[in-house]
């Protein structure tokens, strides 16, 4: 339980008005953690909310998943019953939910207390007590109360005993083989790319309406001994009628209607959601969708690996993952798309604000980086903010960005680095002059399947050459360039101020690209690639690099990332750099 030292209630102004007139500064206000009794609404439908200083002092569940407008809804009519305080409100609307909810209800506001009533279940049969759950532990019309806890939701995860996630958000599956479980809503949301980073041990929690054990055991390998134990306990609570247990599963009643509920530890190599969408396919050679359940089974391994990465300390590398992967992402609040990741970024004191707008967060977050993760951070971006009067054009825009999927193992070299929006972003590191061309036909032969790899049809393999130690590279024809002194280059068409092209047109020889660029080295990476020289698919070592143009001041202006597939490309002379 919670010992009275460590309870408190919430205040708004901790400091006096006298203390605050003599010190001269406003000093912001602090607020006590909430979690949820489990035990208590399972038993009597109504929800306690217990207040703690320090979340460290509970053997606490966090709870990952997606927002609703049935949980929204939800919320909302707890909030709008008589109560002193914002703990009392959620109590009484809870319990008055769980006593009056029927076939007539509101199926909305229905829906979403089932969801609840699932989550609040699951961590019972972990042998837990508390959980925290955003919805409620914060109070979402407080700003203030939102902007305090944002930052703070690393130490969250990483402290709690283990975080239970719902890869289909706030909803019950009508069928284990549909789109929902294949292509969860959970994998679309920004806030959860560090909630499946950053937690000391995530459980993956599935709800599907009926009874769905069968069909689950189709891919789950589970044995015949284990599907002979069955337990049926009868509860006769406000929410829950009785529970089967069965070969690790749940299958949950009230009313007559049944939800099967199961959770497990997922691999980099299985999880529910791409077991069932290949059993699937196994069965109804169903082709349609496989390109798009590969490339999300792509992701789910880098995931994986930024967990890994996570738990042994490499920040940098957790950093860029987070921000390749928040890109193709969506939030309820724009500012989200970066203070979603401040825990995967190493920004747990950040000062987070939401009266300010995107870009003026996206900017406060990067100057405020340490050196080593922001060099680790660049190169995220295909593309780049050359035009924002802001100097960022080193920097990922995050928002309608163009992540650098298919990158792996960044081995950063990169000195020295700081971003200031009145100067640029300096850094230590080598650069060339390079000019770059149009690649010949047996190169741009793995185009295809180069643009399928790494997710991005804009993508155009370019042949170049060094015009830093062999000036007249720059002006002869390049067929007279040795082909041992050319480099294969991967860059983005908006990079060249080209609009997308389908394979045909740049296969087309009347499409010709000559031009010579400023090349800045980020580092070297392991990449998959169609290799010029054998005609089959492997991992390459590469250098990533910004493709830069010179300006009048002397600085450079990068115009999105490239990748040379050569890791000797660049000479070996390091130099002072500003990107503006």
């Amino acid at each position: 339980m919670v010992s009275s030292s460590k309870t408190t209630t919430v205040k708004d102004s901790p400091q006096s008005r006298s203390d605050q007139a003599l010190s001269g500064v406003e000093t912001p206000p602090k607020y006590p953690w909430r979690v949820v009794d489990a035990r208590a609404f399972v038993y009597t439908g109504a929800i306690r909310l217990v207040l703690v200083e320090d979340i460290c002092d509970l053997d606490v569940v966090a709870i990952s998943y997606t927002w609703s407008d049935d949980m929204k809804k939800w919320r909302e009519s707890m909030c709008n019953q008589e109560g002193r305080t914002y703990e009392e409100k959620i109590g009484r609307g809870s319990r008055h939910l769980s006593t009056s909810i029927t076939a007539s209800s509101d199926q909305s506001i229905a829906r979403a207390h089932l969801f609840f009533t699932i989550v609040a279940f699951l961590v019972l049969t972990r042998g837990k007590k508390f959980f925290w759950m955003d919805i409620i532990c914060i109070n979402q019309d407080k700003m203030q109360e939102k902007e305090f806890f944002v930052p703070q939701m690393g130490n969250l995860y990483r402290n709690t005993s283990e975080t239970h996630a719902y890869p289909l958000g706030a909803e019950i599956a009508t069928s284990v083989f549909s789109d929902q479980v294949y292509f969860p809503i959970w994998e679309t949301r920004a806030w959860t790319v560090q909630e499946q980073i950053v937690p000391n041990r995530l459980l993956y929690c599935y709800a599907f309406h009926g009874d769905a054990i069968d069909d689950i055991k189709k891919f789950s390998h589970i044995s015949d001994a284990d599907s002979d134990k069955q337990d049926v306990i009868h509860m006769q609570t406000l929410v829950l009628d009785k529970y089967k247990h069965v070969s690790g599963m749940f299958l949950l009643e009230k009313l007559g209607h049944a939800v099967t509920c199961c959770m497990r530890e997922e691999l980099p190599l299985s999880n529910l959601s791409m077991d069932a969408y290949m059993h699937h396919f196994e069965i109804h050679e169903d082709w349609s969708q496989l390109q798009t359940s590969i490339k999300r089974s792509s992701k789910h391994k880098v995931m994986c690996f930024a967990r890994t990465s996570s738990k042994e300390k490499h920040a940098p590398e957790v950093a860029r993952i987070s921000l390749v992967t928040v890109g193709e992402r969506k939030s309820l609040w724009p500012q989200d798309m970066i203070y979603s990741v401040l825990a995967a970024l190493g920004l747990e004191n950040f000062k987070v604000t939401y009266d300010i707008g995107f870009e003026e967060a996206r900017l406060r977050v990067f100057e405020a980086l340490d050196s080593k993760v922001l060099a680790h951070i660049l190169g995220t971006d295909w593309g780049s903010n050359r035009d924002s009067g802001n100097n960022d054009s080193a920097l990922p825009r995050v928002v309608t960005s163009s992540p650098t999927d298919g990158m792996y193992y960044l081995k950063s070299a990169v000195l020295n680095c700081e971003y200031n929006r009145s100067i640029g972003t300096q850094m230590h590191c080598r650069q060339e002059r390079l000019r770059i061309w149009k690649a010949s036909p047996d190169v741009l032969q793995g185009l295809c399947v180069l643009r399928h790899l790494l997710g991005n049809g804009r993508i155009l393999l370019m042949q170049g050459t060094s015009v830093f130690d062999t000036p007249d590279f720059a002006s002869i024809p390049v067929a007279t360039i040795p082909s041992h002194m050319t480099k294969v280059i991967i860059i983005d068409m908006s990079a060249l101020g080209l609009a997308t092209m389908q394979d045909d047109d740049v296969f087309d020889e009347n499409f010709e690209i000559d031009k010579i660029f400023e090349f800045v080295e980020i580092g070297e990476c392991q990449t998959t690639a169609m290799l010029a020289d054998q005609m089959e698919i492997n991992n390459k070592t590469s250098l990533l690099t910004l493709c830069c143009e010179r300006t009048a001041s002397g600085n450079l202006v990068n115009r999105g990332t490239a990748l040379i597939l050569d890791a000797s490309a660049l000479s070996t002379a390091y130099s002072h750099v500003i990107v503006q």
